[in-house]
């Protein structure tokens, strides 16, 4: 896990930067000031509070779930299969396009919501494998994710190119999933054997992604003008006097915390699901 409290060794910002889009811009050379490393401490704080706190929620739902007879009677039922995949599918796709553009206290809502979605998935497979398979996987998702991101903040190398090929293969995974989920009802043998070779491909896709999704993080907090620069009237509703920039500011930070606590958060979420569906003993 990379250090929140990490400030590069030079003095200066250079390279490039992302947009929350995932859109590579040059990033402009900007002298470090104790002021601007106080605040890309703070936003990497953010991040990480946020991200375990989204990991805390889905843990608790989903085990309340699954002690409970309700968690049985949603997975009984195959249509509420189909209805959470999809709901958790819209909720992501709202979140990525709007976190840039509402308050923050509405992008952290959706987070949550995500993070509730999240624990049913959870819940299914607390039902479905043993507990001492849940936290072995558990845990040695916490040492890949932790290389992975701390590698993906510390490198020099531009991971833009396995940022770009994982989010095309991860929009190609995504259609084969839906694709092995009718499966599941009508061919059985075939979703086994499919479900089997996406695991390994999901895995390897979010692997990569933490690293770039990391690198990414690291040059927003260290650029967070990009992110008041998205959104013109939100800019201008501030204000040109002091106390108008420094809400701007403010709302900058705190749309690149939610919104990095979310990339972290898939990246562990569906590293964690995959480790376990490959290597976990069922019930």
């Amino acid at each position: 896990m990379t250090d929140p409290n990490y400030t590069p060794n030079s003095e200066q910002s250079t390279g490039y930067s992302y947009t929350p889009e995932g859109i590579a811009v040059p990033a402009a050379t900007v002298p470090l000031t104790a002021e601007r490393q106080a605040r890309f401490r703070g936003i990497m704080s953010r991040i990480f509070l946020w991200m375990f706190a989204g990991l805390l929620v889905s843990g608790i739902s989903g085990v309340l779930l699954a002690v409970t007879p309700l968690g049985r009677a949603v997975w009984s039922h195959p249509m509420s299969i189909i209805i959470l995949v999809v709901a958790q599918l819209a909720t992501a796709l709202i979140f990525t396009r709007m976190v840039a553009k509402v308050r923050p206290e509405i992008a952290i809502g959706l987070f949550f919501l995500y993070s509730m979605l999240t624990g049913v998935t959870i819940s299914a497979l607390l039902l479905t494998y043993e507990l001492s398979s849940v936290i072995s996987a558990l845990f040695a998702t916490a040492v890949v994710f932790g290389v992975m991101a701390f590698w993906g903040a510390r490198t020099r190398r531009d991971l833009s190119a396995i940022g770009a090929a994982g989010r095309m293969l991860l929009i190609g995974a995504l259609v084969m999933s839906l694709v092995n989920l009718a499966l599941f009802f009508i061919a059985p043998g075939v979703f086994t054997v499919l479900d089997a070779a996406l695991n390994y491909v999901i895995l390897a896709i979010f692997v990569g992604l933490t690293a770039y999704d990391m690198q990414k993080i690291r040059q927003l907090a260290m650029n967070p003008e990009l992110v008041e620069a998205l959104d013109p009237a939100a800019r201008a509703s501030y204000g040109a006097a002091a106390e108008g920039q420094a809400a701007l500011a403010l709302r900058a930070d705190r749309t690149i915390a939610i919104h990095g606590a979310l990339m972290l958060y898939l990246d562990f979420i569906n590293i964690f699901i995959r480790i376990l569906a490959i290597f976990g003993r069922r019930r």
